[in-house]
């Protein structure tokens, strides 16, 4: 993210943020590999450390304490976050196929998603179980109460499906509740001493946990549970912790998965079928080295995969490696106390349970102090060189070319655009909107007048985010805002994308997202792409110009009324950007911070006119207080509008932001910029500095009737669960300028 631009040369994708992968993104972020473009695909942006699940329903850690960032990491690597689901991996091709998105393609490829219960071993048990994998999904179907008596049925009397009876006990032993463990095997944890199972046995018996082994659960029914020997037991809540298979897309790797459905790879990491395709974790199979689906594995494995993906890029021969056969073991068994086991002999007791807690922290604690990506020379690949490329190719050019020269390949623009569209037919975008194929690459393209007057407008937006679909869609519902708060629906938009230099095939990827996403939120506004254009440097872009019909038009001011200032959207999204940037962003408000940015304005702009609005505007780059200034100056210089902080929508985790001192880079010219009239302990405030915050994508500020404000506010924040629209200010005619009040 920081120094010294490189040009992509080769792209290296990663699915899921298992383990092992997290400690790949952390190695690429100590050392970067200049000239790798990285893409990590996750359908969770926090992702769960299985060893300290137990912890976390007992109540030792918080919810936070026990996830690894992959926002922060992958920001921190360098790396493109996609959050999305892969639907199929064409490995012939390189070529992945994501979940409502336009297919990438990737040089090498790195697994380590995990893997989930096999729910099809047992009938009923999709319909009345819950999956104790994924863990992400998992901990948010825990129950925070039940009710007395009430029964928890575990299948799955391995470590993990003990630990979750031991677990539980301790979360609800006040509840009086009734826990059965059930076990294929006849003795528990057969390949553990048996010393090991007698102790495990003693301490279930001790707090009234009822173990059933050699029981195999065949059936769940809303009734009961029925056994391989028809035998029924008592329904409950039912948790699965048995075999895992790996997810759905593994199956479209063909003659790279074994029999048992996983990946299979060499002793080091790597397909015996694509080379260029690495796993790791529980989605993989060593050949000749199977081992139990156990988290211990996948940590042991992330240094290898490390070296090795590095390794490969480079051409040097890779490292082997045999998963120990020998580990530490640490089962926890509830209130503070865990078992010990190594080389057959265990202990048990508090000071286990340290143990543990303090070898989890310790890991989770290395995916949280990141560095800055540092400077360093352009140069090519061993890989890139070795397939053929160029390697006097003008992206290693000490200086490159601008203008006209800095246009993208002649075919890439065709076949981007061609692409964005197949995938928009496939995402049931309305054809309506969806443009032809023929003309896109012309710099002009042919509209229809309209009996209504037309608005005009342009904006452009520098990425700021590392998904270039989800980029591509807020910078049209940005541009998309100018026409809503003019009264204008829009018709039609011509694109301009500048790509990042790298090689073509990563262009093109790049290029069908941006499109893609540009006519996803143009069909939403019922408007057409209807040309474009591309060029190229060391900073990605999308800018739109976007033409409508002037369908409405601000009231006059009466000024025997009075009237308040509405905000649409929380504020704080410049803050969080620039908290992204640096690490220091939670996934979860990035979350948000995502969904408030793609959310278009054209509903809540057109709700404030109907309601008699007498100004319109967005907040964006300028800040809020700048923008209700220009409000002001569009009808009148002699009034004044009341800015009330305490009033302020404002998105999560910004109080902690602004509270470290971080602004936005642009900040501080938008203070300067304006007078407001203001008080010491307004100023002391932690929102002050909201009023000059940027806003990419912001709400709407409008001046509306008072008597029509709780209606309004009613009327769009019902429309959706991301709208904040508020009343933040009241127009004052007695006085002039801004003013500002706590």
């Amino acid at each position: 993210m920081y120094g010294e631009f490189h040009p992509k040369q080769l792209h290296l994708v990663l699915i899921g943020g298992g383990h092992a992968q997290v400690q790949l993104l952390k190695s690429l972020a100590m050392k970067p590999i200049n000239g790798l473009a990285i893409t990590l695909i996750s359908d969770v942006l926090n992702a769960p450390y299985s060893g300290m699940l137990p912890g976390f329903i007992e109540g030792q850690w918080s919810e936070d304490e026990i996830h690894i960032d992959l926002t922060r990491l992958a920001s921190a690597a360098g790396a493109d976050m996609i959050h999305a689901r892969v639907k199929k991996i064409d490995a012939d091709k390189n070529t992945l196929f994501i979940d409502g998105r336009p297919a990438i393609t990737y040089d090498i490829l790195s697994i380590n998603s995990g893997a989930q219960p096999d729910l099809d071993t047992i009938e009923g048990a999709k319909e009345h179980a819950i999956a104790v994998k994924p863990i992400a999904h998992f901990i948010h179907k825990i129950p925070v109460v039940i009710t007395s008596k009430q029964i928890i049925n575990i299948i799955g009397a391995g470590v993990a499906g003990l630990e979750l009876a031991f677990a539980f006990y301790a979360k609800y032993k006040s509840q009086d509740i009734e826990i059965n463990v059930f076990s294929r095997s006849k003795r528990i944890l057969p390949k553990m001493p048996a010393a090991v199972s007698r102790l495990i046995t003693d301490i279930a018996e001790k707090k009234g946990i009822i173990f059933h082994q050699g029981v195999s659960i065949k059936e769940i029914k809303k009734d009961k549970l029925v056994g391989d020997n028809d035998t029924t037991y008592p329904p409950g809540m039912n948790f699965v912790v048995t075999g895992v298979k790996a997810g759905s897309f593994i199956s479209s790797l063909g003659k790279a998965i074994d029999d048992a459905g996983f990946v299979r790879i060499t002793a080091s990491l790597q397909s015996d079928s694509y080379p260029n395709i690495f796993a790791a974790g529980d989605v993989a199979n060593m050949i000749g080295a199977n081992r139990e689906k156990a988290g211990v594995f996948a940590v042991r494995a992330g240094k290898i995969l490390s070296q090795n993906i590095r390794r490969y890029i480079y051409g040097k021969p890779l490292i082997k490696w045999r998963p120990q056969t020998h580990y530490l073991a640490l089962i926890g068994t509830g209130d503070g106390k865990a078992i010990a086991v190594r080389n057959g002999i265990s202990f048990y007791g508090k000071w286990c349970w340290r143990l543990k807690s303090f070898i989890d922290k310790k890991f989770i604690e290395r995916f949280t102090k990141l560095p800055e990506m540092l400077p360093s020379k352009k140069e090519a690949l061993p890989l890139f060189e070795a397939r053929g490329h160029d390697v006097t190719d003008a992206i290693f050019a000490d200086m490159r070319c601008s203008g006209c020269a800095a246009k993208a390949s002649a075919n890439l623009l065709e076949d981007a655009f061609k692409r964005a569209c197949d995938t928009a037919h496939e995402l049931g975008v309305n054809e309506t909107f969806i443009p032809r194929t023929d003309h896109l690459s012309e710099d002009s393209g042919l509209t229809k007048a309209t009996s209504f007057d037309l608005r005009h407008s342009f904006d452009s937006l520098n990425q700021m985010i590392s998904d270039p679909l989800l980029f591509a869609r807020i910078a049209t519902n940005h541009a998309l805002s100018d026409l809503y708060v003019a009264g204008a629906d829009p018709l039609y938009a011509q694109a301009h994308i500048n790509l990042e230099e790298a090689y073509e095939d990563r262009q093109l990827d790049i290029a069908t997202q941006m499109f893609t996403g540009i006519m996803i939120e143009l069909a939403d506004a019922k408007a057409k792409l209807v040309g474009g254009h591309t060029s190229q440097s060391q900073m990605a872009s999308v800018g739109l110009a976007v033409t409508g019909a002037q369908k409405h038009s601000p009231a006059s001011i009466d000024r025997k009324s009075e009237y308040v200032l509405l905000a649409t959207k929380a504020l704080g999204t410049g803050l969080s950007l620039a908290a992204h940037m640096r690490q220091k962003l939670k996934a979860n408000s990035y979350n948000t911070l995502l969904q408030t940015m793609l959310l278009s304005n054209q509903y809540a702009a057109q709700a404030c006119f109907e309601a008699g609005a007498v100004a319109l505007t967005d907040i964006t780059g300028f800040g809020l207080a700048r923008h209700a200034n220009n409000l002001l100056q569009r009808h009148t210089d002699d009034i004044a509008i009341r800015l009330y902080l305490s009033k302020l929508p404002v998105l999560p985790g910004i109080e902690e932001v602004i509270q470290t001192g971080l602004r936005s880079s642009s900040s501080g010219n938008n203070e300067v910029s304006l007078q407001v009239a203001t008080t010491s302990s307004a100023i002391k405030d932690w929102r002050y500095p909201l009023l000059f915050d940027p806003q990419t994508s912001g709400g709407v500020l409008a001046i509306v009737p008072k008597r029509k404000a709780s209606e309004l506010i009613e009327q769009i924040n019902g429309n959706d669960s991301i709208h904040n629209a508020s009343v933040i200010g009241t127009i004052d005619f007695d006085n002039i300028g801004i003013i500002v009040e706590e």
